[in-house]
């Protein structure tokens, strides 16, 4: 593979999903004032040393240029604030090697063999290696982990191919890092192994730093929606995905963070941000929050669907329909998304409520990719200006499924697995008709292993007889937004009027009469907020259970909305403000959300719904989620109903 080194600085940035880095003022670096100047005056020494190459930075301590203000800075993951490669090799704090480091987050390709020289590197103990590991020695490196040959690939924006590394996990001293790496690539060269990077990174630098809600305490959160729109004002919004307050950093536990305003912005941007995070700072100053740091990094927000969950086994029979489960449209054959729960509409002329399944209005609405030429204008008809009732055509084109095709080939499988478990040399034609027999083929089996066949039989047995039967048919796509509307919302903070808009789409599915719905989860109903009722979502966690997880996940609320922006910050006359969004944070490395769930409902541990969500982060644990009063009032603007409820059943 040959190597551009202009393209290397556009995409060989290392981690340059942090692009630009601003600690709190230096008595915040920990998340709590140091006691004395003297402490201020002992960190500033030291960090003088790491400069100078005399002591290494401890990797869970905050690295960077020190300015006259007191911040620390970084820039592509470089403690120097420059992000300039040395002498064509990135050096970061904790991640260094050339010619060329994909951009983090990365692929590892553990058994990529894509060149003639595989023999040589990848025989255990050979030259290759042990002269590697004898330049490794010589520096001081002791890596953490086997050193070994791998294909790297960065999955924001891949590489054609992957890249041929020498990957080496080291969590010891970071000042000999940069010179191992260019005497091993020297080697490497001299060996005709030119197509090999090498690359000396703590195992920890791959992961996005540690997340957790802002605190009510915490100063920022007070006065945010005013550092919002100054922040607004202040930035040039281009390839700006969204911005929030968060608590952030390299630690496990709440209190090893700090409050940080985190900007999101599109993976393809080649923007420098030095300026941008200047800007925020310049913001903060103004406020007097210097306790509040700023980083700017890649991601996507992502609504993309499951392509590997099952279903629950009581969809089966009776004509279930149930909250938390698959939902697509019928068409669609390889993906799911998540039916939210079912919803009760008052008759705008009579007293009558009617039940429909809610979700979001793109896990429905069929990609007009993949429809016949003559739809595709009504498709876009409805993509922009959304479904109306008694809409023509819509009982044909929009039909959905609940279970979906996806969820019940993927069960199929399992099924099978777990089967090919409890038999393993079956015979595939004397699989189907276990019976309580203890035998099957020549094969004897144990009382658990029979019994475990025989539920898998069965299982088998009813999702044959479901698909046989076309059972799956949930109802029609009656009435739904469209994409990307606009609910307006005005809140007191204070004596402040503050005025947000906050994106909305929504789906009413309407149910064939032989489906039976229900908003049963775990052991409760999903229901309303009582009138009056405390709405802190601050005091406890939140949950959603979703077709992609496949069972209920718990986070945490952040009590502060991020701003999202169209476009990547391209904004609109009417998104001046951009749109608020509300966010979860998911428990540990645990994901409040995953592929699929799209559609889930957020709701407490007393099953009051709070919202439903809409996409969430790829390398970051955030989850958006629509708030629910939102979904209702644009409902029951769109459609005249006088009331919006969840259904009780």
């Amino acid at each position: 593979m040959s190597f551009n080194m202009d393209e290397a600085r556009i995409w060989s940035r290392g981690s340059d999903n942090e692009l630009a880095y601003a600690s709190p003022v230096a008595p915040y670096w920990k998340g709590n004032a140091f006691k004395t100047g003297e402490d201020h005056r002992r960190t500033q020494a030291s960090e003088l040393a790491y400069y100078e190459g005399i002591q290494p930075r401890a990797y869970r301590n905050e690295a960077g240029l020190i300015g006259d203000d007191g911040r620390k800075r970084r820039c592509l993951g470089c403690s120097n604030d420059k992000g300039d490669l040395v002498d064509g090799f990135t050096n970061e704090v904790h991640r260094v090697g050339g010619p060329y480091l994909c951009s983090i987050p990365v692929q590892t390709i553990d058994n990529y063999s894509p060149h003639d020289i595989i023999s040589r590197v990848q025989i255990p103990k050979n030259k290759t290696l042990k002269t590697i590991q004898g330049i490794l020695q010589k520096h001081d490196i002791e890596p953490s982990r086997p050193v070994k040959f791998v294909g790297r690939r960065s999955r924001f924006n891949p590489e054609a191919q992957p890249v041929f590394t020498c990957l080496v996990y080291c969590t010891g001293n970071t000042l000999t890092w940069l010179d191992a790496a260019k005497e091993i690539r020297r080697f490497l060269r001299y060996e005709k192994l030119r197509e090999v990077s090498i690359e000396i990174i703590h195992p920890g630098h791959e992961d996005p730093r540690d997340t957790f809600p802002i605190q009510k305490d915490d100063r920022v959160t007070g006065l945010w929606f005013e550092i919002q729109n100054a922040i607004v004002a202040a930035i040039d919004l281009e390839d700006v995905i969204s911005f929030g307050c968060y608590r952030r950093g390299r630690s496990k536990v709440l209190e090893g963070t700090i409050p940080t305003i985190l900007v999101i912005v599109d993976s393809r941007s080649t923007k420098e941000w030095k300026t941008t995070r200047e800007q925020i700072v310049g913001v903060l100053d103004e406020f007097k929050y210097p306790e509040v740091a700023v980083e700017i990094v890649k991601d996507q927000i992502r609504t993309d669907p499951s392509t590997t969950g099952g279903l629950n086994r009581v969809l089966l029979s009776s004509g279930m329909a149930k909250a938390g489960q698959s939902i697509a449209p019928s068409r669609n054959h390889k993906e799911s998304w998540t039916l939210g729960g079912f919803v009760e509409l008052l008759d705008p002329d009579r007293d009558r409520w009617s039940i429909f399944g809610l979700t979001c209005f793109h896990c429905v609405m069929p990609d007009p990719k993949r429809v016949s030429l003559s739809l595709v204008d009504k498709m876009k008809k409805w993509h922009d200006n959304g479904v109306e009732y008694n809409d023509d055509g819509t009982d044909e084109f929009l039909t959905v499924d609940q279970p979906t095709t996806c969820a019940l080939d993927n069960q199929r499988k399992k099924v099978e697995l777990e089967l090919d478990k409890a038999v393993p040399d079956r015979d595939p034609y004397l699989t189907v008709h276990v019976e309580g027999v203890g035998k099957v083929g020549n094969l004897d089996l144990t009382l658990p292993h029979r019994k475990q066949a025989r539920e898998a039989k069965n299982f088998l047995e009813e999702l044959d007889n479901f698909t046989n039967a076309d059972s799956q048919g949930l109802g029609f796509l009656a009435m739904g937004s469209g994409m990307d509307q606009i609910v307006e919302n005005s809140e007191l903070w204070g004596d402040t009027e503050c005025v947000w808009n906050a994106n909305v789409e929504w789906a009413l599915v309407e149910l064939h009469d032989n489906r039976r719905p229900t908003n049963a989860v775990d052991s409760g109903f999903l229901r309303d907020f009582p009138k009056g009722h405390d709405r802190d979502l601050t005091k406890g966690p939140v949950y959603s259970l979703g077709h992609g997880s496949g069972a209920i996940k718990k986070g945490y609320a952040n009590p502060v909305a991020d701003f999202v922006f169209d476009h990547g910050g391209k904004l609109e006359v009417r998104d001046k403000y951009g749109k608020r969004a509300a966010t979860v944070v998911g428990v540990g490395d645990d994901r409040f959300s995953a592929p699929g769930d799209t559609g889930s409902l957020v709701f407490t541990k007393d099953k009051f719904v709070v919202g439903m969500v809409s996409g969430r982060t790829y390398f970051n644990s955030l989850t958006y989620y629509m708030e629910i009063h939102d979904i209702f009032k644009h409902i029951m603007d769109f459609t005249s109903a006088r009331q919006v409820r969840m259904y009780q059943g």
